[in-house]
């Protein structure tokens, strides 16, 4: 499980029993990345390399996590199925398609859901349509940080760019743009209105024996096309399984 982040105090026992288990190890010399005990996930990239690129800081370590076992990370619409084998801790991500941009009057595509069976999903966003920008889609039965994607620019005689999504892709900015992958909204049309971004779902979970998991991913909605010309498309959604040993 992560090292607590920013707010309270840190021990050395805290790093030595994230990354060293049941080791009297408490010197952090021992700790620098490069020998072997400290992952290049992104959540470690305080800590330093190695003696020659400066000092160790006990700062570093917050957020800080055992190397990976493994990881799926997959922005494909459709269904697929994955083995996970047996873990230390398992963390899993999904965010929901964006949905794609109007033209004027015309409505553009909602952006598919995106689900993780049986333990965390999201929504994909709305496409805009009208005077009204869609709505963003939201994380669903996670059990931390589930958030709402963006919602579209609204009309007022412009095209309006789509919403983001969380820890996702950007929304689609200018006429007809695309949204950002993963889950950004398309921007609008004429003056049509930016579709919402796709909503983000997040899970965690400590051991667990080895399964197989899964899972679907969502696609963009489409543009309105009116006129030889469209909205932006919404961004796939994307499913990001990481597992720890």
């Amino acid at each position: 499980m992560p090292i607590k982040g920013w707010g309270s105090t840190l021990w050395i026992t805290e790093i030595r029993d994230e990354f060293r288990p049941g080791q009297a190890v408490y010197d952090l010399y021992s700790y620098y990345k490069g020998h072997g005990i400290i992952g290049n996930n992104p959540e470690n990239n305080n800590i330093q390399i190695d003696p020659n690129h400066g000092p160790i800081w006990m700062s570093g370590f917050y957020g800080a996590y055992r190397s990976y076992g493994g990881a799926w990370d997959h922005g494909g619409p459709g269904y697929y199925e994955i083995w996970v084998p047996s873990h230390a801790w398992l963390r899993l991500r999904v965010w929901g398609g964006g949905g794609g941009g109007g033209w004027g009057g015309f409505g553009g595509g909602d952006g598919g859901g995106s689900v993780i069976h049986g333990y965390v999903g999201a929504t994909g966003g709305v496409g805009g349509a009208g005077v009204n920008g869609g709505h963003g889609g939201y994380g669903y039965s996670g059990n931390t940080e589930n958030l709402s994607g963006g919602y579209g620019g609204n009309w007022n005689g412009q095209a309006y760019g789509g919403g983001g999504s969380p820890y996702g892709g950007g929304g689609g900015v200018g006429q007809g743009h695309g949204g950002g992958w993963p889950g950004g909204g398309g921007a609008g049309m004429g003056s049509g209105n930016g579709g919402g971004g796709g909503g983000f779902g997040h899970s965690y979970f400590g051991p667990g024996y080895g399964r197989t998991i899964g899972i679907t991913i969502g696609g963009g909605g489409a543009g309105a096309y009116y006129n030889g010309s469209a909205g932006g498309n919404g961004a796939n959604g994307r499913v990001l399984i990481e597992w720890g040993v």
